[in-house]
This record gives structure tokens, sequence and C-alpha cells, in this order.
């Protein structure tokens, strides 16, 4: 009679593993090239707030400044101001707001973004100012 062949158990168990080990290094990564997208829309989203504002100071004279902390309202308030067109739903990943930098000559004013997961700052977030074209991390 022959025997016929088939897996050992040892050898399932080590597939699995090996398997496991691939997927969780892939969604580390997915996870990464997640958080690396979302800060690429602030910096462009920063990039272009920068710009709106200079040009509403050249119209003013006067740059905008938020009335208070990132959030819906800031955002809004841009958008109407500025005449932008800065995501305002609950689906969005940044509240943004811009605040003026004190004793900058000649003025100059920053634009922050704060980063948004589910609605709730995370802590995560990009500072951008009219007087330096670095982005820099702007908080925890």
């Amino acid at each position: 009679m022959k025997r016929e062949k088939a897996y050992t158990m040892i050898e399932i168990v080590m597939v699995i593993v090996i398997v496991g080990i691939i997927a969780a290094a892939a969604s580390a990564n997915y996870m990464n090239s997640f958080d690396k997208a979302a800060d690429q829309e602030a910096s462009s989203k920063l990039s272009t707030i920068i710009a709106a504002d200079e040009i509403y100071h050249t119209n003013s004279g006067n740059y905008h400044i938020s009335a208070g902390p990132a959030s819906l309202s800031t955002t809004t308030a841009m958008n109407t101001t500025l005449r932008m067109q800065l995501t305002v739903t609950n689906t969005r990943n940044w509240d943004y707001m811009i605040i003026d930098k004190t004793g900058a000559t000649p003025p100059a004013v920053c634009a922050i973004a704060v980063r948004l997961k589910n609605g709730v700052a995370t802590g995560a977030c990009w500072k951008l100012c009219t007087d330096s074209p670095t982005l820099e991390k702007a908080c925890n």
C-alpha cells in the first residue's frame, strides 16, 4: 500500500506565520503611505493658503488672521475671506488657521494645519510662514 503525501502540522503553521509577518509589514507600509499622503495634502493646502493671503494682503493692506484655534469655523472663514475652497465637511483630514508672526519685519503670517482623524485633532500639525518657504512640523 502506498502512503499518501500530506503536509505536516509544523509546515502549515510555518506558512501561516510567514504569511502573517508579510501581512504585518505590508500593513505598516500602507499606514505610512496614508500618513505621508495626508502630510502632502497639508503642505499643498498651506502653500495655497499663504499665496491666497499674500494676494489678500496686496489688495487690502492687511493679512487675514484667524479669530481662534484651527477649527471648522476658521477654515470656513478662510474660504470666505480668501475666496478658497478648503474642505469643511466631517470627512476632512485637516483644520487650518492663520496666525500673526509677532515681531516679524516686514509683517508676516503663518498658516497652520492641524491633523484630524474622525473629526478629532491628533496633535500632528504643520506650519508655513510668508517669510520662510520651509514647511515646519509645528507640534507633536
